[in-house]
């Protein structure tokens, strides 16, 4: 079930002010997956990130082996 501010376009976002501005693309495009056992070790509740000059990726490895990740990078036109 949806709330009314977790989609692009909320509705509970025009009922407070019908005049706000729409969503405007940043210029980036992100990616990312859920791995069921990565076969690493827990990163502790942390999520370790990199920085580059134009893209970043973040990860995170659950006690279970499960883990996440994801990447943005730049994308100069909305999809």
């Amino acid at each position: 079930m949806r709330d009314g501010a977790d989609a692009a376009r909320p509705p509970a976002r025009t009922l407070i002010d019908p005049a706000a501005p729409g969503p405007a693309h940043a210029g980036l495009i992100s990616c990312g997956a859920r791995v069921h056992d990565s076969g690493l070790p827990s990163t502790g509740g942390k999520m370790p990130m990199s920085f580059g000059r134009q893209a970043f990726l973040g990860y995170q490895v659950h006690d279970d082996s499960s883990a996440l990740w994801f990447v943005t990078l730049p994308h100069r036109e909305p999809m």
